[in-house]
């Protein structure tokens, strides 16, 4: 967490307010692929909140295969 202390605002609901982050997050979801798990520059600090809802919408979201 000290890499990505402030929560990125990524729903834009945060009023203007800086957070503190309490979750790593993955940009890209790593799904298991452990290079893209460990990778920093996938990182970014959110809320527990923010991280919940971000989880959420990616489980219910369409997985595209290419």
């Amino acid at each position: 967490m000290s890499a990505h202390p402030i929560a990125v605002d990524i729903f834009k609901s945060h009023g203007g307010v800086i957070k503190l982050a309490e979750v790593v997050d993955h940009i890209i979801p790593h799904r298991g692929d452990v290079k893209l798990f460990w990778n920093q520059a996938n990182w970014q600090g959110l809320t527990k909140r923010d991280h919940d809802r971000k989880t959420a919408l990616e489980r219910h979201a369409p997985t595209v295969k290419g």
